[in-house]
């Protein structure tokens, strides 16, 4: 499956319910009435961190229809915004389904762990897993991570990998993240519990959470 595609797309006032803007390709902003719907003069970006890196470069100050909009940095994948107050919420929106994990990626990721250094578990943007030495760790380059692994606690490696409970309580963890990720738009979802539901129940989250991406 290809990669997914972003647009970057603004909510106007509390939650968006002034209204949603999108940015066209000559850097102004149309009104957003469908989200699934892409127009030929949308600007859209073919992985995340160009979105990232398209977001990063705008300006202070949206302008639209003879309105002003300040745009406020916050965190997570809606990065420019603070909805509770107001300001406008401006994030890389993705378009389309992208790859979802399996066990066995989860099972393959802990087994080349290195259990001599702290690592932490997490799923990008593209739905595969990923285990990064905690030094090299970035949260808001990932749709989802998991609590640290401290060194020498058999977090990972080949034991690890052999223990079927650890590497399918890591996949539920990591697919109910991924489930929040998509409903929620934010980058870094972080999950430090195991959920109650089974894989194949959070599995069914993510595939409607891809039905309904908005």
């Amino acid at each position: 499956m290809a990669s997914p595609t972003f647009t970057i797309d603004v909510g106007l006032g509390f939650g968006g319910g002034e209204g949603q803007l999108r940015m066209l390709q000559n850097n102004c902003w149309r009104s957003l009435d469908e989200w699934r719907e892409i127009e030929p003069d949308d600007e859209i970006y073919h992985n995340l961190a160009s979105a990232l890196a398209a977001i990063s470069m705008l300006p202070e100050i949206i302008k639209y229809d003879g309105g002003e909009y300040r745009i406020k940095s916050n965190t997570g994948i809606v990065l420019i915004g603070d909805s509770d107050r107001g300001f406008p919420i401006l994030r890389a929106h993705r378009t389309e389904a992208c790859h979802v994990f399996s066990v066995a990626e989860v099972q393959q990721a802990i087994r080349v762990g290195d259990d001599a250094v702290g690592n932490m578990l997490g799923v990008d943007h593209n739905g595969h897993v990923v285990l990064t030495p905690r030094e090299k760790f970035d949260k808001q380059r990932l749709a989802v991570c998991m609590e640290s692994f401290d060194p020498g606690n058999d977090y990972v490696g080949e034991a690890a990998a052999n223990d079927e409970e650890h590497v399918n309580d890591c996949a539920r963890m990591l697919m109910q993240g991924f489930a929040t990720h998509l409903i929620s738009g934010k980058m870094g979802v972080y999950i430090d519990w195991c959920p109650s539901e089974s894989l194949s129940d959070l599995r069914s989250s993510v595939d409607e959470a891809f039905g309904n991406l908005r």
